[in-house]
């Protein structure tokens, strides 16, 4: 390998550590999320209660009826209510019938940096290690594409 190095005139090797540079940034691409994922992840699976409760708000350009904060109660892994926070009607929205578990949320994130977002930052609970707030933006250039996540009032039922 020293040998063919060195037999490079000095624009293919400029040109060959760049395109070795390009690889390395492609395949590192929200390396360090998946780590941290991975890690609150952990401490989530060993901390996590079987019955809590917590409001979720999303902020998106999306329609109200996702806006609009809810209250999400979990049991067993399962979510068994979704009410909306300001006038405790059922949370009925079928962009929202996917799992708004914790697990769930931490799912999101994955699915996110498997496909390339621009920008993932999340913000964890130290105590159970849930995110507390998540932010992803897909393409940093394109317009309308952000979501957010909020995670308040987490509190563990009996």
């Amino acid at each position: 390998m020293h040998r063919f190095l060195l037999r490079l005139s000095r624009p293919r090797l400029i040109v060959l550590l760049i395109l070795a540079c390009l690889i390395l940034v492609f395949v590192s691409k929200n390396i360090g999320v998946r780590y941290s994922v991975f890690q609150h992840h952990q401490r989530w699976t060993s901390h996590a209660p079987e019955h809590y409760r917590y409001t979720l708000t999303i902020s998106c350009f999306c329609a109200p009826e996702i806006t609009e904060p809810f209250v999400v109660e979990v049991q067993n892994h399962i979510p068994i209510v979704a009410h909306y926070l300001n006038n405790g009607a059922p949370v009925t929205t079928t962009s929202l019938a996917g799992d708004q578990t914790i697990d769930g949320l931490f799912q999101e994130i994955n699915d996110a940096a498997n496909q390339r977002a621009d920008s993932i930052t999340v913000t964890y609970d130290e105590t159970f290690g849930y995110p507390k707030e998540i932010r992803i933006d897909m393409n940093l250039f394109g317009r309308d594409d952000e979501i957010w996540y909020t995670i308040t009032d987490f509190e563990v039922l009996n």
